[in-house]
């Protein structure tokens, strides 16, 4: 495996609850790494070779902006590429948006990625005043943008059914076959070039379906021993896709689905109980208040 990109979920709270967001983001998450966290994640990222680009994302990492200019420092310090990725809720006037960027300026982050669509609402964002501040600072500024889906036309859109969107959006969607979804379309599961890491140590190959936790095998141990073979949901999915998962395990399924994800993240969750450290955390299937979740002082103690 030649892991390039670790993603750090720095926290899964956010000042929105998006309706296809992967993580079921919202205001109501409480869970956030600690520094302490961060940094021995990161020491744990420098012993894998190529290894060299470090995201903060969430959730919204700028609900925590000491803690994301401190996470941004410790990575360029041990000579990670950083960057962020951001909802954008904070870019309301020139003076408070160079006031934001000027700790991670200091502290030496490369890229901000801005999402900038209606399905965060925030079409009125000014990325030109942005942009032109930021590269003042060094700092390149990208836009993500996902096309929402329509209803009147059936189409899905850029739009990933995973998470709060394989439940808040695929009523009313045009749907296929489950026999149909064949294959993975969004991940490699073999060989993958990013990761993503939540506050709990998970480590995700996909959003909700994890390999191991760096708080109880290094990082490097993880990578070297997982097998997609021996992995009971990873190996269904690359011998025929959510389908054959769905056969495998004798699953429930419904006559259609938007995409592979949808019927992914459906088969997912029936088979939780039965894959208790590989289908994790909770509140990426939807318990943000659920009494497995820790919470914020939990997580800090």
């Amino acid at each position: 495996m030649k892991l390039t990109g670790l993603h750090f979920l720095l926290t899964l709270r956010c000042s929105r609850s998006c309706d296809h967001c992967f993580v079921w983001g919202s205001p109501h998450q409480q869970a956030v790494f600690r520094v302490e966290q961060i940094q021995e994640a990161l020491r744990q990222a420098a012993e894998i070779p190529g290894l060299e680009t470090i995201y903060f994302e969430g959730g919204e990492p700028f609900l925590y902006q000491e803690l994301l200019a401190e996470s941004v420092r410790i990575a360029k310090r041990m000579g990670f590429w950083a960057g962020i990725v951001t909802n954008g809720f904070w870019v309301t006037s020139a003076e408070h948006v160079r006031e934001t960027l000027v700790p991670l300026a200091a502290a030496g982050l490369d890229q901000l990625e801005v999402s900038r669509d209606s399905l965060h609402d925030n079409m009125g964002l000014a990325t030109g005043l942005l942009k032109d501040i930021a590269h003042e600072m060094g700092i390149q500024v990208a836009i993500l943008y996902t096309e929402a889906p329509s209803l009147q036309d059936q189409q899905p859109g850029d739009v990933m059914y995973r998470g709060r969107a394989a439940v808040k959006m695929t009523p009313g969607m045009a749907k296929r076959s489950w026999l149909r979804f064949t294959a993975c379309e969004h991940e490699d599961l073999v060989n993958p070039r990013r990761m993503h890491l939540d506050p709990y140590g998970n480590l995700h190959i996909c959003q909700g379906l994890v390999i191991g936790n760096i708080r109880d095998t290094r990082l490097r141990h993880i990578l070297a021993a997982y097998d997609p073979e021996t992995h009971p949901v990873v190996w269904p999915l690359l011998m025929g896709g959510p389908a054959q998962l769905a056969e495998t395990y004798q699953l429930e399924v419904q006559p259609g689905y938007v995409d592979a994800c949808h019927l992914c993240y459906e088969l997912r969750e029936q088979l939780r109980s039965r894959y208790p450290h590989y289908l994790v955390p909770e509140a990426l299937y939807g318990f943000p208040e659920s009494p497995g979740i820790k919470t914020d002082a939990e997580l800090r103690k």
